[in-house]
């Protein structure tokens, strides 16, 4: 299918990307290797930096945010309050301490190089966190998370992931908007 048909039809090109994906993950089931693994390939390789079959930016997009939509809300379902309140003080403390470095990390940033493109770096490292904590759910789900359990990450992080997240999405826009402006 050429990137030409894929844009025309956004229907066939997440046909096709799903097709991709799942052959992918059967292929790394068979090699005994993590199907997420597979999924951030298969990612890479359609999207434009390799082979650009990626055309339907926005469905794709709107896909990606109820998907993980989705995945937050499942993992509200499987929290455990008595577990959150045995963990709370390591829970807030971890937190704190992964917003802290990663506002301390954009402050370094910002002293050396133009404050647009510290900005997007500062986004860019707090979006990094948000993957982190998102990959941690999926491996609990996955049943190769018991040691995340057991450490606490998926009650740990999520309540401050959430925060980040918004201040994200928040900055995004601003930053859009001031550049859709000049």
């Amino acid at each position: 299918m050429s990137p030409d048909a894929t844009h025309a039809a956004p229907f066939a090109e997440m046909a096709l990307l799903l097709g991709i994906t799942a052959a992918a993950g059967a292929l790394a089931t068979r090699l005994k290797q993590p199907v997420l693994i597979a999924y951030i390939v298969v990612g890479i390789l359609v999207g434009p930096a390799v082979f650009g079959l990626v055309q339907a930016h926005d469905q794709i997009d709107l896909l990606a945010q109820i998907g993980v939509a989705v995945l937050l809300f499942l993992v509200g379902l499987k929290l455990d309050l008595q577990h959150v309140r045995h963990i709370g003080p390591v829970a807030l403390a971890t937190g704190l301490g992964q917003l802290a470095f990663t506002i301390l990390f954009g402050f370094f940033i910002v002293q050396d190089i133009a404050v647009v493109i510290a900005m997007m770096a500062l986004l860019h490292a707090l979006a990094a966190c948000r993957f982190a904590g998102e990959v941690a759910v999926v491996a609990r789900d996955d049943g190769q998370g018991a040691a995340l359990k057991r450490a606490g990450a998926p009650t740990v992080v999520y309540p401050f992931q959430d925060a980040v997240d918004f201040t994200v999405e928040h900055l995004a826009g601003l930053i859009r908007s001031e550049k859709e402006t000049t």
